[in-house]
């Protein structure tokens, strides 16, 4: 009786302590956690600024000038400073965008990311989008918040499982900090760096979203992204159009996942030319475009705003569109640093307004304004591009701060997506690790087995 007595003392003693190691755990990682999205919420901050200074030292507000010769040498010059940076201080391993390096990590390297490959990404990242080449700033975001949590993870929990959720969170961090979009940024971890979601993880990816979250409010406010736009659903039978929208932006989607792949197959294999001239021939060719049509040089924050307000005609939604596609995959697909975020909103923003005009012609009674299929085209072709149905419909809702859409969001963009792996089944990250002879899904399902064991 007394040896039983101890035990069972013994035990009761052993989980005790036990669970007051996992709650301390719980709240050390909590609190790691939370710091890591202040620190990504301010660095975010910190890089619109820096390429704000870079766009003001290359044009000085000038380049939305039609004809301006300066449209096309900058983005080369641009191009140049890229390639010669990435040649000298990151070598080989900085191909592809933001997020495929993110993933990288997360899937392949146990949760290690290379500051310097970081450092040298995110200032070139900052020339190329000053410089006007076809480039978003969210994906090198991305990429120095998740870069952040890794050197967090190893320095403070010496493991890679804890690393590899505070890459998460510092990729939630960074979208939420950048767009203003706190449950997207908490999907876009979950669903695209993890592609798995679970208790543990969506409790600190949560915490670092909010305070990353709290920073963006602090230093700029609480305005969405594009503005308020308060369209809504018209009839019911209006779904019957957003279908067909689905459709279209699901091609529309393949489309660019194809072109940007293959453009970047294309430069990889141009003989005789050093790859630190590969992003200035780019670069070249984005100013031969944007000579004629300047809308598709930088971000495009602006063309997108005139889009959700149906402000453009039918030719240059349809224009913009494709000059688009070919404009990032030669930034990106020639070596060049970047985002793709943002160019798959313009892209989807053009697709969805040129759709919009014909329905309006067509069906005046039963159609929205052209901003609202704006609106939605840019969801569905992230959906489409990234296979990622529910960070586009959260993110798209948070952007312009509109839940009346939330019914065409989900039909258009599953439609989007499941057309568009039917016509191409890669997707703007997949793709990266074709070429590299890996293959994503499968390494993806290993480690959900290997987990659950």
């Amino acid at each position: 009786m007394s040896n039983n007595y101890r035990i069972s003392k013994y035990q009761q003693c052993t989980k005790q302590k036990l669970n007051i190691e996992i709650y301390n755990n719980f709240v050390i990682k909590s609190l790691s956690v939370a710091c890591l999205g202040l620190i990504t919420g301010f660095l975010t901050y910190l890089f619109f600024n820096y390429t704000n200074f870079v766009e003001n030292l290359f044009w000085n507000n000038s380049y939305i000038e039609h004809g301006n010769i300066r449209n096309i040498f900058i983005p080369a010059l641009g191009g140049l400073l890229v390639g010669l940076i990435l040649h000298f201080f990151a070598p080989k391993s900085t191909r592809g965008h933001g997020v495929a390096a993110v993933v990288n990590a997360v899937t392949f390297k146990d949760g290690k990311i290379s500051p310097k490959v970081t450092i040298a990404k995110t200032i070139t990242s900052g020339i190329a989008i000053g410089s006007g080449s076809s480039v978003g700033a969210e994906g090198p975001m991305v990429q120095l918040g998740a870069t952040v949590g890794s050197l967090i993870g190893y320095k403070f929990f010496k493991h890679s499982s804890a690393a590899k959720t505070l890459i998460a969170c510092g990729a939630a961090a960074s979208v939420s900090a950048a767009f203003n979009a706190p449950l997207a940024g908490i999907f876009f971890a979950l669903e695209i760096i993890l592609n798995k979601f679970s208790y543990h993880n969506f409790i600190f990816v949560t915490i670092a979203s909010l305070s990353a979250s709290a920073v963006r409010f602090n230093l700029l406010g609480d305005i969405p992204t594009y503005g308020s736009q308060v369209y809504g659903l018209k009839t019911p039978e209006e779904l019957i159009l957003y279908l067909i929208l689905g459709f279209i932006t699901g091609g529309f989607a393949a489309l660019f996942v194809k072109v940007f792949y293959s453009t970047g197959d294309f430069f990889s294999k141009l003989p005789k030319i050093p790859s630190f001239m590969k992003p200035a021939i780019g670069g070249l060719l984005i100013g031969i475009i944007g000579y004629f049509i300047p809308e598709v040089l930088g971000t495009g924050h602006h063309t997108i705003l005139e889009a959700l307000e149906g402000n453009l005609s039918l030719i240059p939604f349809i224009t913009l569109a494709f000059l688009k596609i070919f404009a990032t995959s030669f930034a990106i697909g020639s070596g060049g640093s970047g985002g793709v975020f943002a160019p798959v909103l313009f892209v989807g923003a053009m697709v969805g307004g040129a759709f919009g005009i014909i329905v309006n012609s067509i069906f005046p009674h039963l159609s929205s304004p052209v901003g609202a299929y704006a609106l939605v085209g840019m969801a569905a072709l992230f959906a489409g591009t990234d296979h990622a149905p529910l960070t586009a419909i959260i993110l798209l809702i948070e952007l312009v701060n509109n839940y009346k859409m939330v019914l065409p969001l989900m039909l258009t963009c599953v439609v989007s997506v499941s057309f568009a792996k039917y016509l191409y089944p890669e997707d703007l990250t997949s793709g990266f690790f074709t070429r590299l002879g890996l293959n994503l899904e499968k390494a993806r399902l290993n480690q959900i087995e290997k987990d659950n064991k």
